[in-house]
């Protein structure tokens, strides 16, 4: 059990991102030790910086979940595994030519195997849903219905984040 921090980012992709994770952590699969925390729009810009993940460890969390942002911060990455920090990130934009050192990446641009990459940040945080539920000692109506209440939360933040209404996209936003 990690006490861990949820690293958003500040637009309604991002936010509502943070909301889901935090929400199937914290309230439907008990992890209790969970926080968010946004970069400062005009001090901080986009992403991750060192000085968030230095904040992050002086609270004392030992794992990182980026939510819509990561996946371009790989000196932000190393600089977490050096202190001894755990990193996961979930993001959906496209990555540069190497791949931060996280301990997992989630991103359907950098997945050879997933074969639509045009999801939101919450698009991706919704397929890590479904995979933990999965996991989860949960019955599968109540999988489901978690998944249901998540499904309006994505389709805003698939409308709000102008990624293409093709495929999945527009299966979830019809839904």
């Amino acid at each position: 059990s990690s006490d861990l921090c949820i690293f958003g980012d500040y637009d309604v992709d991002g936010v509502t991102s943070s909301f889901l994770l935090y929400t199937l952590l914290h309230d439907y699969l008990g992890h209790k030790a969970v926080k968010i925390m946004y970069p400062d729009r005009l001090a901080d810009g986009y992403g991750l910086k060192v000085h968030h993940v230095d904040t992050i460890k002086t609270k004392g969390h030992d794992l990182i979940i980026t939510v819509d942002n990561g996946i371009t911060s790989i000196q932000e990455v190393m600089h977490a595994k050096n202190i001894g920090l755990d990193i996961i990130i979930t993001d959906h934009h496209k990555a540069l030519d190497i791949l931060p050192p996280a301990d997992a990446i989630i991103n359907p641009q950098v997945s050879p195997l997933y074969p639509f990459h045009g999801i939101c940040g919450a698009g991706v945080v919704l397929k890590l849903t479904h995979a933990l539920l999965k996991k989860s000692k949960l019955s599968p109506e109540v999988r489901q219905s978690i998944l249901n209440h998540f499904i309006p939360i994505v389709t805003i933040a698939t409308v709000a984040d102008c990624v293409p209404l093709i495929n999945e996209n527009r299966a979830l936003v019809k839904r």
